[in-house]
């Protein structure tokens, strides 16, 4: 049963195609809309909500920041992702950290409410462009696995920070020391030729370091 439901996007027009949405699939849930991911963090905070629907480029920063972060999941919240990114380095992060659906802002709004009808039934609401993303990438995920340029140790932290982690955590579970941690993921970044948390993420998936 939907009975809140919390719509993060900073288009007040997204916002209301996706209200309408859920209005249709879910009439009587109280809805809590945001436009920022500092608005969305204090709210998850204080608020145990049944469906979350995540726009990941915000005017403060990446969605994927609040995905990837363990102690704003709800339990048995569903988490949705709505956004226009296809791209690899947004959907496979997105999917490590645990979403249960992913949705391109080009469907009709009666589409989208009966993608998150089935969603409550487990059955995970993910745009056809997507489903053929995935499909590909596992297709030429053995065929194309690169060398691997990094050290066990590296490997390790890379590993670790991928699943949500943070550098410190990392330390504590390799007892290894913070400075040690960052300068491992540094390595990880330099030699991997990424910059950001999800660019590395990315990487540990195509390197069978982790799963999407």
């Amino acid at each position: 049963m939907i009975q809140t439901v919390l719509i993060l996007d900073d288009q007040p027009h997204a916002r209301a195609w996706l209200r309408t949405a859920v209005e249709a699939s879910f009439p009587h849930a109280q809805m809590h809309e945001t436009a920022s991911l500092a608005a969305a963090r204090e709210a998850l905070l204080s608020t145990p909500f049944n469906l979350f629907l995540c726009d990941l480029g915000l005017p403060d920063g990446n969605g994927l920041d609040l995905l990837m972060d363990p102690s704003l999941r709800h339990k048995d919240m569903i988490t949705v992702v709505s956004t226009i990114h296809d791209e690899d380095e947004y959907l496979f992060p997105a999917l490590r950290f645990g979403i249960q659906g992913y949705i391109l802002k080009d469907h009709p709004t009666e589409e989208i409410a009966a993608m998150l009808e089935r969603a409550v039934s487990g059955d995970p609401p993910v745009s056809p462009a997507i489903a053929r993303k995935l499909l590909q990438f596992f297709h030429h995920q053995g065929q194309n696995k690169p060398e691997i340029p990094l050290s066990k140790r590296e490997e390790d932290v890379l590993r670790i920070v991928s699943k949500g982690y943070t550098t410190a955590e990392a330390a504590g579970l390799l007892d290894i020391s913070q400075h040690t941690a960052r300068e491992y993921l540094k390595s990880c970044y330099r030699k991997l030729e990424v910059s950001s948390r999800s660019e590395a993420t990315l990487a540990a998936i195509r390197l069978g370091l982790t799963k999407a």
